[in-house]
Order: C-alpha cells, then structure tokens, then sequence
C-alpha cells in the first residue's frame, strides 16, 4: 500500500511539472509573437523613416546643383556629377533588356553601348545595393537579374 501511495504521489507530481512546463511553453510562445509583431512594427516604422529622408535627401541635394549651377560652381573634387538615380536606373534598364541575367561587367558594357550620358563606373555597387535591398537577384555564377 505505501508503494502504490508513493508511486501515485510521484506520478502526480509529474503531471503537475508537466503542465506547469507546458503552460511556460505557451506563455513564452505568446511572448515571443508580440516581440515579433513590435519588431515588425518597429521595422516598417525604419522602412517609412528610410523612404522619407531618401525623398528629402534626393530633393535637399538637387537643390544643391541647381544653386551650384546657378553660381557656377563645379561639385565637389572638381567634377560634374551625374543625377542622382541616373545609375541605378540604368541598370534596371540593363537587366529588362536582357532577362535571362547580365554579369557586373556586362551591364557596365551595357549601359556604355546603350545610355553614353551614363558613367558606369559605380555600377558594381549599385548592382550590390539594389541586391541588398532585394530590388534584383544575383544568381551564384554571378549573374545578375530582376525579381
């Protein structure tokens, strides 16, 4: 009799850990989905931050040249500079024209043959940028491509 009453107590004390550990399971699940979810508020909040200083950024900076131009002065390290988003833009023309995917090097001779008015020389990072962003893919033999 005092075995089985041991043995029963054990049991019970068993199920009692098991549903406490449950029960802790579920609250760290339920905690975990509200951290998620203010991460991703949090995220979409920096997304909006990111598009609307772009936004002034590009707006602040063409200010700049029509002033700069206005009063003849030559941008800084005594160079024209090209308009901001001519490059980028170039390379997405690039990859339109030739879905199956173009190298660096190709869109480089791409946009050399195609827009003259455009120095490619930056285009190996805004290919690695607009990749970051998840605006194009890279395939891993290096070719580059829309999504």
């Amino acid at each position: 009799m005092i075995v089985w009453s041991v043995s029963y107590y054990v049991y019970t004390i068993n199920q009692t850990c098991i549903i406490e550990i449950m029960n802790k399971i579920r609250d760290v699940i339920e905690n975990m989905a509200q951290l998620r979810a203010q991460a991703r508020e949090r995220y979409e909040t920096i997304q909006v931050e990111i598009e609307r200083l772009s936004q002034r950024l590009d707006q602040l900076t063409s200010d700049r040249d029509a002033l700069a131009k206005e009063l003849g002065i030559v941008a800084p390290g005594g160079r024209e500079r090209q308009p901001r988003g001519l490059l980028p833009q170039a390379c997405l023309n690039a990859l339109m024209a030739n879905p199956s995917g173009l190298t660096c090097a190709q869109v480089v001779e791409w946009i050399k043959r195609n827009e003259p008015d455009v120095k490619p020389g930056a285009a190996p990072a805004v290919l690695s940028r607009m990749r970051t962003k998840g605006e194009i893919r890279k395939s891993p033999t290096g070719y580059y491509s829309l999504k």
